[in-house]
């Protein structure tokens, strides 16, 4: 979807322990996906030691990936981004490693009897496994979510007598009062260590070493916290056992892998989501040097905006801090700078007043620019980011006092868009030169870019037809662009009219366009191209084909541990926001039938107003692997609700606020 820079971090060839034991696993035999199955409906598990993708683990403000036997940690924070140039989320130049040692030895892991699970109710990961003869290992791990710090619990059983020492790389260069520790990995990273006051086995707890004594068939328990510029960090002990994050429970009453995945897709986003710049990895790894792209408007914020209104409010708030009218770096400085620099090349003569705005392609903290190359040209993004907005309105997650940034919001993108194209002999508008979301063209009139100017100029309607813009077609239905001759793309592009824009002439011909667009993908495409297909044919086709699609969409995306999703099928690059998101929405607007609009659904079981006009409304089109889903908790206009959905009935009961 993004330019090519795949910097993520290094793939870590350890290994790692957990909760009680939810009992055996199950791997799937009818299935290519092999994601081991667990008693616990709340529990997801790797029971390979040799898995080199680390788990993940995040918060507000930092995240943690930790390796397989829970022994490195590779940490992103809010505080590791450039404050000038691109603007690049920066890694630190190495892992936080503890090593331990057995009388003077490095304590191995053997691999045998070896499980590491993540609960995705309490957010709790569970490491075990055997180190050398008669060691039993097992770790606890957690982030707190408010302050992004990790709490740690290592236990070690022991059947003989053995001496223990554990070891800092690197060594932390200060001692503070009460059991703290502080070090720098750079000038970016001041990394404090806290070590509870349950760990009563200590011999020597100086210059980054610890050293403890156990007797025969003894146990020894450690704990300590981990955080980012931590002044207090709270106690490990409280964070292990703290509650986990409220977020909707989501049982479906159909193939038990269906339910972890999305409930898997809810808990990363639910960590993830709230990263600023919303980037399409948030601080799993530094793909994309963690700037956002439409990836978080268009592709995570319709779902977040029914599942997760935090996640989704945290998007919003991003986006009109940058195009606030009084910003002098973010986008409205941007649209200046393209007006001087580069509108003269398609023939523009661009005004700056009144003032337009212009969402840059890779967004960085300041709302700069920092794209190379043609994709700047991906100027559908104001109109995406607009969308998103919208959504975020209908569900009232614009704050009251960020109403006037709103406004002001609206106003600066249908100037732009009015700056943007030309008017045609035939009277209709159109935008020339531009790069479609299928990424492999540039030209004129890209059908998606095209209806997004015409939505923005007609007050965000499609019934308003006051300045109407052009839109490729030929004798059997729209077409992607000027010239599309029907042969390769990227991704999904023409069908973006369908869903997410629910353009009502395109909603007509949907299965039309479908079939002359949806097999001409390329293979090695992003899941997001499955799940809008998958949207398009629950809702206008077969649901059970629709089903089979969205499995596709992520199955092949999340075979690594724990279910991290991927970005590519043939190469860990995890976690990808923006697949998962898709995947999510695929769920909520395509097979259970919810829909945002001006008005209900025809033939919809349930609907709620909204605000700004719009309309939840529910028309299930459960596939027939599925019986029914519950999803409990649902926050929608300060109230709770739980929906029980069947192809039958939409029960729902409100829960108070």
């Amino acid at each position: 979807m993004h330019r090519s820079l795949g910097l993520g971090l290094a793939a870590l060839l350890l290994v790692g322990c957990g909760e009680p034991d939810p009992g055996p696993v199950v791997t799937t035999a009818d299935s290519p996906y092999r994601h081991p199955i667990t008693d616990d409906p709340w529990v997801v598990a790797c029971t390979d030691s040799s898995q080199t993708e680390p788990a993940y683990l995040g918060g507000r403000v930092a995240g943690f990936r930790i390796s397989r036997n829970a022994c490195s940690l590779s940490l992103l924070a809010k505080v590791g981004y450039e404050k000038s140039g691109e603007e690049k989320l920066l890694a630190p130049p190495t892992d936080l490693k503890t090593s331990w040692e057995l009388d003077g030895k490095a304590l191995a892991m053997t691999g045998i009897e070896y499980r590491q699970q993540l609960n995705l109710k309490s957010g709790v990961l569970t490491t075990q496994y055997q180190a050398g003869s008669g060691v039993q290992v097992k770790v606890l791990q957690r982030v707190d979510p408010e302050t992004s710090a990790l709490a740690e619990q290592w236990n070690f059983v022991f059947d003989t007598p053995r001496l223990l020492t554990m070891r800092f790389s690197p060594s932390p260069d200060a001692r503070t009062e009460g059991g703290h520790y502080v070090w720098r990995l750079d000038e970016r990273y001041p990394v404090a260590v806290r070590h509870g006051g349950q760990t009563r086995v200590l011999e020597s707890l100086q210059a980054g070493v610890l050293v403890a004594t156990a007797g025969p068939a003894s146990q020894i328990t450690i704990t300590r916290t981990i955080g980012i510029q931590a002044d207090n960090l709270p106690s490990p002990d409280r964070v292990l056992v703290a509650p986990g994050p409220d977020i909707p429970e989501i049982s479906i009453d159909g193939p038990r892998d269906d339910q972890d995945a999305v409930r898997a897709m809810l808990f990363y986003l639910e960590s993830l989501g709230r990263s600023q710049p919303p980037s399409p990895f948030g601080w799993s790894n530094t793909t994309y040097f963690g700037h956002a792209f439409w990836d978080a408007d268009v592709w995570v914020l319709p779902a977040a905006a029914l599942l997760l209104p935090d996640v989704a409010r945290s998007i919003a708030e991003y986006r009109l801090r940058l195009g606030a009218p009084h910003d002098q770096h973010g986008y409205r400085a941007n649209y200046k700078r393209w007006a001087t620099a580069e509108a003269s090349e398609i023939g523009l003569k661009p005004l700056t007043e009144p003032p337009a705005l212009m969402v840059p392609w890779e967004s960085s903290l300041s709302g700069l620019e920092t794209v190379p190359g043609p994709s700047r040209l991906q100027h559908h993004i104001t109109g995406s980011v607009l969308w998103g907005l919208t959504m975020a309105e209908a569900f009232g997650l614009i704050r009251e006092q960020e109403g006037s940034l709103m406004t002001a919001f609206v106003s600066g993108a249908d100037q732009f868009w009015r700056q943007r194209s030309n008017r045609r002999p035939d009277g209709l508008f159109e935008v020339r030169r531009t790069m479609s979301p299928d990424e492999f063209h540039v030209g004129d009139n890209d059908l998606y870019t095209n209806l997004l100017a015409q939505w923005s100029t007609n007050d965000r309607s499609w019934k308003q037809q006051s300045r109407p813009f052009y839109l490729p077609k030929d004798d059997r239905s729209f077409l992607t662009y000027d010239h599309d001759r029907l042969r390769s793309y990227k991704q999904a592009a023409a069908v973006l009219a369908i869903y997410p824009l629910q353009f009502p002439p395109a909603e007509a011909q949907a299965l039309t366009m479908l079939s002359r667009f949806a097999d001409k993908v390329t293979e090695n495409g992003p899941a997001m191209s499955d799940s809008i297909h998958a949207t398009i044919l629950a809702r206008y086709g077969n649901a059970d084909e629709a089903y089979e699609r969205w499995r596709a969409s992520w199955q092949p995306f999340t075979d690594h541990p724990l279910l991290l999703f991927s970005e590519k099928k043939r190469k860990a690059v995890t976690y990808f926001t923006t697949g998962a998101g898709g995947c999510l929405q695929a769920f909520l607007y395509g097979l259970l039938g919810f829909r945002v609009d001006d008005e209900a659904q025809a033939g919809s079981k349930w609907s709620l107003p909204l605000q700004a006009g719009k309309v939840l409304s529910i028309r299930p089109r459960l596939p027939s692997a599925w019986r029914s889903v519950t999803i409990r908790g649902v926050r929608l206009m300060g109230r709770k609700f739980d929906f029980t959905i069947s192809n039958e009935a939409v029960n729902v009961e409100p829960k108070g606020a």
